[in-house]
């Protein structure tokens, strides 16, 4: 019976990581509306013959001050919108799979201590909010990338109009800066949604009674240099001499591994306990 829990983790983890992919490249495409937001202003201000005049450059500059807002807006909605999804997809389909093959009252002790869809998903919002990377939570980091993508499309709008660069190739380089950009965007939300994920498992798991550890799944065969990653070397481990890759869920460390990493955990369970409830 666990193990058709972990069919279910193994099913839901990879349906996730799928989604969050897709869309990820639709957050990308829809903030192609930057690119189109500065070309307006490029054209708006070009001569006849294509070139902006370098008197016009600071008003040209003045007006992609809005750009900042609106790129970390953009993106911390969009963010926040697919953790929420994420968590209500990932706590109906555990839940149900441990109602299922356990029975609720046995795996958490209590129907109370089952984590509602909504108190859930609230949690890993916060979590999104408060959990740190290099002393940076989320937003911060948002919001510097922001600052940095406003500030390179700057430079490069400005070293176009002092260089006699016409529209067109200024446009150009300025959709280099933005690829580079939105690059950026994918790499923040394909690793803050898996990240979501690693710790809501753990979450669950926590609140079960009859859990005896966690064993971190690492989706080898995506990349060709993975045992490089993180996600690798702790599969590889055997910390507690109860086989490779298994952990507690009180090990946060492991929730982490790298960035933009796909690895997940499965459920190892106390099989005494399993039975002393069925039997109680």
């Amino acid at each position: 019976m666990p193990n058709s829990v972990n069919k279910t983790i193994d099913d839901v983890a990879e349906s996730i990581i799928d989604d969050t992919i897709k869309y990820s490249d639709k957050v990308v495409r829809d903030m192609d509306d930057v690119r189109k937001e500065v070309n307006d202003i490029l054209m708006r201000y070009s001569d006849d013959e294509g070139f902006i005049p370098k008197h016009k450059m600071k008003q040209v500059l003045r007006e992609l001050d809005s750009l900042e807002t609106e790129f970390s807006d953009t993106l911390t909605e969009s963010l926040e919108s697919q953790v929420v999804k994420s968590s209500k997809a990932l706590n109906k389909a555990v839940i149900g799979g441990i109602a299922a093959s356990i029975g609720l009252s046995i795996a958490f002790g209590s129907l109370t201590n089952v984590p509602s869809e909504k108190d859930f998903s609230e949690d890993m919002l916060k979590y999104l909010k408060g959990n740190k990377i290099d002393n940076l939570t989320i937003y911060d980091r948002i919001i510097r990338l922001a600052g940095m993508f406003r500030d390179d499309i700057q430079k490069s709008i400005r070293y176009g109009i002092l260089s006699g660069f016409t529209f067109n190739k200024i446009s150009l380089e300025v959709k280099k800066v933005i690829d580079k950009g939105m690059y950026q965007v994918k790499n923040i939300i394909n690793t803050e949604i898996p990240n979501v994920v690693r710790k809501g498992l753990v979450t669950i798991g926590g609140k079960m009674k009859v859990l005896k550890a966690v064993k971190i799944i690492d989706n080898r065969g995506r990349h060709p240099y993975h045992y490089h990653h993180m996600c690798y070397k702790y599969a590889e481990q055997n910390k507690y001499g109860m086989g490779k890759g298994v952990f507690k869920p009180s090990d946060t460390y492991i929730l982490n591994p790298h960035p933009q990493c796909t690895a997940y955990f499965q459920y190892i369970f106390d099989e005494k306990k399993l039975r002393s409830g069925e039997n109680a």
